[in-house]
């Protein structure tokens, strides 16, 4: 029965001759479709046993499949204890905690005690796949006569063919259709046409009319007014808060409106990213519940905007306070403070609360409280300031609220308050000053002019901490601000602040500053000022003790023997202008214990004394002659109009009788630049050694002119008129007598090419009984300028004095016999050259011999240099040097 098969099972499987492939013939010629019994069938049959068999034998399983079982379960243990113990007691974890470890402790125990002995199981597995092979052979021999038995019995008995079909095969054979079908295939399967372009636009037309018409018999809001129609539906714009799209299904006044889209326009520039901030499951729960209302609302349109109305606003207000966290937790901290915060009512927020303790104007604090307006829900969110803003600049700060940025709108109202508490202290300023400043820029900051006139980073500059409310006060100029910027802001911001203190303080202010420029004028000059200079009996001076406080010291690098003061005071007419006035002292280093004059070069051996400076001489400078002298060019008014005759010619403004402002004078210096001083100093360093060597000269009996300007001012001069007549071994008539050929004396100083000073003397002598050629070439002596001290005008004029010895000592030779001149007029010898110091001489057989005179300074005695021109032979005797000894008389 195994191994063979009948014709009736052959016929089952369809390999049967005349088998049909499906269906037997039943009695009667009819037949019931059964299943066919295929080869296909027979293979899934085969592979399914396949699968079971290779499966391991019945209640088994492999261990790599149990230790990833006991790995989770013990993994799902922990990670269920790591989420529920931190909710129990200390005692329950603990319990939980053993309880677990017991239970992992048996399991793993368990586990390897089995792959202890599956390690050593190889002869049980050989078994098991015995066996497993043997139940799979039966199985098979079981499912064969199973499925034999279900064919014999159920399938052939019903294996019958049907009857054909053979008018729907005529027809689909001739006509090549079938149109016997139900109809309810065609209604349930084959879409209708689409309809056409034109019915399409038509039928959207017709919508839009509807929806006007039902638009115009509503009840619409104010706020809902911004719409726009077309393609069949009505989009409602409210800006900032949300955008929704109706539309109807039909035109009878009784159908509710349908909303299709709606859209949240609320929005986060700086937290949000540009995302939006709804969800869709909460954008279409608005759906549902805004379409629910429209469904049964009286006033559909009215109740919709109140809906998404409410919600935008509650989503701003979240928007807000959100904003204000961040700002809190990132920047500001303690400076603002969130004070109250209702869900979907209102937000306030406090700042400057240290102004608040001590400002009568805000004994509620600063405030700002953005909320619904409860007494119409339909308005938009509000913005109230406490203590109150004016209308034009509180709706100002509503800017910010528009665009959701809760910075921008803090930033324009703490602008606002800075700028009317600038406001409210420029107008005492005003008053009390006589000074109007100015208020500009973002921040706003108030600019007061110190003095006048002055540099926009020298104005005392006012502002208002944007934090605590509290003033700011800077001078820009200086990077260091003097103490006197920390008292005027500690007196501004006290609760009572005293204006006339403040008069005082901007008074010592201006001071300062003046003080300042004077050491900037003093920059490029040759002088420094010198806070650390002590004058002596500074008191009991009946001209010093009429110095203010208010001064400045002045060194000359160059002069230590004298300081020039200057002492500024206001002017009473204009405070802002200044008023200089110029004192120059001489002195001389004292003791201050002992109260010795010192030279200004002695130093003592010991310890360093303290040395003071005493005053000896002083000179106060009148500041218009010490700024106009002799060639300096009178100041004449500029006009810019034209003149006939004489007369000015008057412009039609003029004539008309119109107003004309006087142009502002162009500063010729900067600001900052005191054109007084620096003249003054200049002046002090260029004539200080003059007034010294005038000072020596007079002491010694020189007759002079005094310091004097030459030549339009180009340099200074002291005119000689006058040499000392009792001159050792010189008669006092050959003195008197040189005197009268001298012309000009003039003692100068010079600036040379490399830029140090020289003093220049120079001689001009008349030739008037000396018929000499070059006797009238003037003389010039160059002297070293070296630091200007009282040693070295004595030196100086030593020096001057010792040649004008030796010109007196020349000209003394030249007056005995006239010599020089009869033999230059008989032409027995050649003058080279004549100065009133030395001269050179031609003599002998075609004057190639030559002799130089002159008078020694250092030797005290003539000399005579003997040699041959550059012409005469090589073989002439060199030359020959005579030194005379006591009195020589060369000619007789």
């Amino acid at each position: 029965m195994m191994m063979s098969m009948s014709p009736m099972v052959r016929q089952g499987y369809g390999h049967g001759p005349g088998s049909s492939g499906g269906v037997s013939p039943g009695p009667g010629g009819g037949g019931i479709p059964v299943t066919p019994i295929t080869p296909m069938i027979m293979q899934q049959h085969h592979q399914q046993q396949q699968i079971v068999a290779t499966q391991p034998p019945g209640g088994s399983v492999s261990l790599a499949l149990l230790i990833d079982f006991i790995v989770q379960k013990t993994y799902n243990e922990l990670t269920v204890m790591a989420d529920l113990l931190p909710r129990k007691t200390d005692m329950e974890r603990k319990h939980d905690i053993f309880s677990f470890s017991s239970r992992t402790r048996l399991l793993a125990t368990r586990l390897l005690a089995l792959v202890k002995w599956a390690s050593s199981a190889a002869k049980v597995d050989k078994s098991v796949h015995i066996m497993s092979f043997l139940e799979k052979q039966s199985m098979l021999f079981t499912d064969t006569a199973d499925v034999l038995a279900k064919i014999a019995r159920e399938t052939l008995v019903h294996a019958r063919l049907p009857n054909f079909h053979v008018p729907a095969a005529v027809e689909v054979l001739t006509t090549g259709t079938y149109n016997r079908l139900p109809t309810c295939i065609r209604e349930r399967i084959v879409p209708p046409d689409p309809i056409t372009g034109i019915e399409k636009k038509n039928t959207l037309n017709k919508l839009n009319q509807v929806i006007q018409h039902r638009l115009v018999s509503a009840i619409l809001p104010v706020q809902m007014r911004n719409l726009k129609i077309e393609h069949g539906r009505v989009t409602f714009h409210v800006e900032n808060e949300f955008e929704v799209s109706l539309t109807v299904l039909g035109d009878s006044p009784n159908i509710p409106w349908k909303i299709i889209e709606i859209e949240i326009l609320v929005e986060d520039k700086d937290i949000g990213d540009g995302m939006s901030l709804v969800h869709p499951l909460q954008v279409s729960f608005l759906h549902q519940l805004a379409q629910g209302r429209l469904e049964t609302s009286l006033s559909p349109l009215r109740e919709l905007y109140e809906t998404l109305h409410t919600f935008a606003q509650s989503l701003q207000l979240e928007v807000l306070y959100t904003q204000a966290l961040k700002l809190c937790r990132e920047r500001l901290g303690d400076y603002l403070i969130i004070e109250e915060y209702s869900i979907g009512q209102s937000l306030v927020l406090g700042y400057w609360n240290e102004l608040s303790s001590h400002d009568p104007k805000a004994e509620l604090g600063y405030r700002i409280s953005v909320s619904v307006d409860c007494s119409d829900i339909a308005q938009p969110l509000g913005v109230t300031h406490q203590p109150l803003l004016p209308v034009e600049e509180a709706v100002q700060t509503i800017e910010g609220l528009r665009t959701n940025q809760l910075e921008k709108m803090l930033i324009q109202t703490v602008y606002l308050r800075s700028k009317s508490r600038l406001v409210e202290l420029s107008k005492e300023i005003e008053i009390y000053l006589g000074v109007k400043p100015v208020i500009s820029g973002s921040p706003a900051v108030l600019n007061i002019s110190i003095l006048m006139p002055c540099l926009p980073s020298e104005q005392l500059v006012v502002t208002v901490n944007i934090h605590t409310g509290g003033f700011l006060v800077n001078v820009p100029q200086f990077e260091t601000s003097p103490p006197i910027v920390k008292d005027i802001a500690h007196m501004l911001n006290s609760p009572t602040p005293e204006m006339t203190k403040f008069k005082s303080l901007i008074s010592q202010l201006r001071y300062w500053i003046t003080e300042r420029r004077c050491e900037k004028t003093l920059q490029h000059l040759p002088a420094s000022a010198a806070d650390g200079i002590t004058l002596l009996k500074w008191e009991e001076n009946p001209i010093l003790s009429k110095i203010g406080p208010h001064r400045l010291t002045i060194k000359f690098q160059k002069h230590p023997y004298a300081i020039l003061i200057v002492e500024f005071l206001e002017k009473e007419e204009c405070m802002r202008e200044m008023e200089y006035f110029f004192h120059l002292i001489m002195v001389k280093k004292a003791s201050a214990d002992e109260n010795e004059e010192l030279s200004l070069g002695s130093s003592s051996g010991s310890a360093a004394p303290k040395f003071y400076l005493r005053p000896v001489n002083i000179l106060p400078l009148d500041t218009f002659a010490a700024t106009h002298g002799p060639f300096t060019a009178i100041d004449e008014p500029e006009s810019n109009d034209l003149t006939i005759g004489g007369k000015r010619k008057l412009s039609a403004s003029i004539s008309l009788g119109a107003e004309i402002s006087p142009e502002p004078k162009k500063q010729k210096n900067p600001p900052y630049f005191i054109p007084e001083l620096a003249h003054i100093v200049a002046m002090c360093d260029e004539r200080l050694p003059f007034a010294l060597l005038a000072h020596e000269l007079s002491s010694r009996g020189v007759i002079h002119g005094g310091c004097i300007a030459e030549a339009n001012g180009t340099c200074l001069s002291i005119p000689i008129f006058r040499f000392l007549t009792n001159s050792s071994g010189i008669p006092e008539r050959l003195i008197r007598k040189l005197h009268l050929r001298l012309e000009s004396a003039f003692i100068r100083s010079q600036v040379q090419i490399k830029g140090f000073k020289t003093w220049n003397l120079e001689l001009k002598f008349g030739n008037s009984g000396l018929d000499i050629p070059g006797i009238s070439n003037p003389v010039n002596y160059v002297f070293e300028m070296a630091l200007s001290s009282e040693d070295h005008i004595p030196k100086l004029l030593d020096s001057i004095m010792d040649h004008w010895l030796g010109i007196a000592r020349m000209f003394m030779l030249l007056e005995k016999s006239k010599w020089l001149t009869r033999l230059f007029q008989q032409g027995v010898v050649g003058i080279k050259s004549f100065t009133w110091n030395n001269f050179t001489l031609f003599y002998g057989p075609g004057k190639i011999a030559r002799a130089n005179f002159m008078y020694s300074l250092n030797d005290k005695c003539y000399k005579v240099y003997f040699g041959k021109t550059d012409f005469a032979s090589k073989a002439l005797s060199p030359p020959i040097i005579r030194q005379a000894q006591g009195p020589w008389r060369p000619f007789v």
